[in-house]
């Protein structure tokens, strides 16, 4: 729902964190331009963890881009930036470390995020990630939200929910409207 009112046009997703690839092979079916790209960066690649499981090798798909790095590694990730950026948007869901690397990824990240992109941070673990939405609002740099819960994975509790920042000079417009669409 996030994504609807760009579905089809010519963009550029990031995600840090792809294990076996399912969100890179979903995030290309989903986005319809033919212009659109999708980057996965990771510490090893999605045929790795498929090796590692005895699965079949990952057949990446044409507009999907693999980048095999730390994100501890700031060069690694500024590399990743001045290659493939601006992004219109970045999904976090790979270290899952707070604050280090997910905080600094994210000061790296966000001066190269579009105007009207998304910021989505998954598996929150506290509330102390709140002051980078406090900080981007603050700055008139935008908008964002978090979702609490949680969900349960091997009868363990996975995560604590996300947070989701729309960069956007004007505080009042943002994410109301794009998750109020059908």
């Amino acid at each position: 729902m996030l994504f609807n009112h760009r579905k089809h046009g010519p963009v550029t997703l990031l995600e840090f964190g792809t294990y076996f690839g399912a969100s890179m092979d979903y995030f290309n079916e989903y986005f319809t331009h033919p212009e659109a790209k999708i980057i996965g960066f990771d510490h090893h690649s999605p045929s790795w963890w498929r090796n590692q499981h005895a699965l079949p090798d990952y057949p990446c798909p044409e507009r999907v881009s693999l980048v095999e790095g730390d994100q501890r590694d700031p060069q690694a990730v500024d590399r990743l930036i001045r290659e493939y950026g601006p992004f219109d948007f970045v999904v976090d869901d790979g270290h899952h470390n707070w604050p280090f690397p997910t905080e600094d990824v994210f000061y790296a990240v966000w001066p190269h995020v579009n105007e009207g992109g998304l910021y989505v941070i998954e598996d929150v673990c506290d509330d102390r990630i709140m002051h980078l939405i406090d900080e981007v609002v603050v700055d008139n740099e935008g908008k964002g939200f978090s979702i609490r819960g949680g969900r349960t994975f091997g009868g363990a509790k996975v995560g604590s929910g996300f947070v989701i920042i729309q960069k956007t000079k004007d505080r009042i417009a943002g994410l109301d409207e794009i998750l109020t669409e059908d």
